[in-house]
């Protein structure tokens, strides 16, 4: 008996061209290929995280170090040009070889360069896919920000992974925020107090955002609104969440959630900009029926997707980051 496991996979990758007339098929930068131990010609899934549209085609090797991520032909019109996507090749496999698969998975950042595969070889032992076996996130303090979005109660998922995986977990939100979710469920989840009031007197650490600022190893806001993306744009610390973010020097993951117009408009646009111009990472909204009736981009990623962000940030350390190969 034969099974089909995974093999590769490439993860949230940026399409970087789309191409009609040309023979079917995607491009990808040959360094990609080979880190996700994927060849040439091989027959490969593709998810596009943007409009959710799943479809089969086969690899030709692009130009190394290029991040070139090109769909070809028919596979043209199933993406647009700045869609995340997730690239995946299976293998079959009897059941005794399917037990020792550990599948090779590569992050990149948004311009297609690889950001694991050099963690790769240390943490396949721990990394299984659909398990997400993260040794390394055992001991590890996340601050989760939750603003007042209808994505919200999603949260409780992505705090109850995290939890499972054995990190510390500590949610924010605003007042907003609990107008979509309760503190109580994320208390329940987390074992540790919810917070939303800047001078909570009931609080164990002195000065609490202080405290949590300096535990982090990661802050993600999620759903992140346009209110709380333009005050760490301009640095206004005006309540829990905003006052403990601008006191954290961890890296901060911001999650947009909002109004399609609202996303579209160019002062959010603006705003999101400066954040990333101080190093903060922000993820690329969904596409799709918003809860207002509108459609477009503007949807908060599943708990998943927004769990790997996590991982990717802290389950290794970055012992090359800064340093010169020659």
């Amino acid at each position: 008996m034969q099974i089909t496991m995974l093999q590769g996979k490439i993860h949230r990758a940026t399409v970087t061209q789309a191409e009609l007339d040309y023979v079917g098929s995607i491009t990808v930068d040959e360094d990609l290929l080979d880190a996700a131990g994927i060849k040439e010609y091989q027959l490969v899934q593709i998810v596009d995280v943007n409009n959710g549209n799943r479809f089969e085609t086969y690899t030709i090797a692009g130009e190394r170090g290029s991040g070139v991520m090109c769909l070809n032909g028919a596979a043209a019109r199933c993406v647009s040009v700045h869609d995340k996507i997730i690239l995946m090749a299976y293998a079959q496999m009897t059941p005794e070889e399917a037990k020792e698969n550990k599948p090779n998975v590569v992050f990149v950042d948004d311009e297609n360069k690889n950001q694991s595969c050099y963690k790769l070889r240390k943490t396949r032992s721990f990394i299984r896919h659909g398990e997400v076996r993260i040794k390394m996130l055992k001991g590890k303090t996340v601050v989760l920000g939750v603003t007042g979005s209808i994505a919200a109660y999603k949260i409780a998922s992505l705090a109850s992974m995290l939890v499972k995986q054995h990190c510390d977990v500590h949610v924010i939100m605003t007042k907003n925020a609990t107008n979509f979710i309760n503190p109580i469920a994320f208390e329940t989840l987390t074992n540790n107090k919810c917070l939303v009031d800047t001078f909570d007197r009931n609080f164990q650490f002195h000065v609490a955002h202080v405290s949590l600022a300096q535990k982090a190893d990661v802050m993600m806001i999620a759903p992140a609104s346009a209110n709380i993306i333009a005050k760490l744009a301009h640095g206004i610390a005006d309540d829990m969440l905003s006052t403990t973010a601008l006191a954290c020097s961890a890296k901060k993951i911001i999650s947009p959630a909002m109004n399609v117009h609202m996303f579209e408009n160019p002062i959010v646009q603006d705003n999101l900009n400066i954040l990333k111009k101080y190093d903060m990472e922000v993820v690329e909204p969904a596409v799709g029926y918003l809860a207002c009736g509108d459609t477009g981009a503007g949807k908060m990623p599943e708990p998943e997707v927004l769990f790997e962000y996590i991982l990717r940030e802290i389950a290794c350390e970055k012992d090359l980051k800064g340093k010169k190969i020659w």
